[in-house]
């Protein structure tokens, strides 16, 4: 997993290493998260002087998108990365129960493993 950082330098250090410690946390149980892009900019829509926080989450087969605007760029950085580890999480409740329900469907049909042939004769 890789993290990209972009337009990041109004955050300190301590703040980006305590947020790539909580991002590694979150894909160590797991190698289904691929690449992590971290985009911190200054807003110019509606509200002067916001400051933006997006996360972009490529993980197998989807990939997941967090946002916030805040004043603080720091309180941006710890709310998108509540929101992408909620995002994640729901993720991985949907695959599981769209497993489970294909499981179910299958024994449901009967179908069973298909069984190996020997055509050498």
């Amino acid at each position: 997993m890789e993290i990209h950082w972009t337009r990041s330098h109004a955050l300190d250090s301590e703040q980006r290493g305590a947020a790539e410690q909580r991002l590694r946390a979150l894909a160590a149980s797991r190698g289904e998260i691929r690449d992590i892009r971290i985009i911190a900019s200054e807003t110019r829509h509606h509200r002067h002087g916001a400051k933006q926080v997006r996360i972009r989450c490529a993980v197998r087969g989807a990939e997941l998108v967090a946002s916030r605007e805040r004043t603080e760029l720091g309180l941006a950085l710890n709310e998108t990365l509540d929101d992408i580890e909620r995002e994640l999480h729901r993720f991985r409740e949907r695959r599981r129960e769209s497993r489970r329900w294909d499981r179910a469907q299958s024994l449901r049909r009967g179908s069973r493993p298909a069984m190996k042939l020997d055509l050498r004769s």
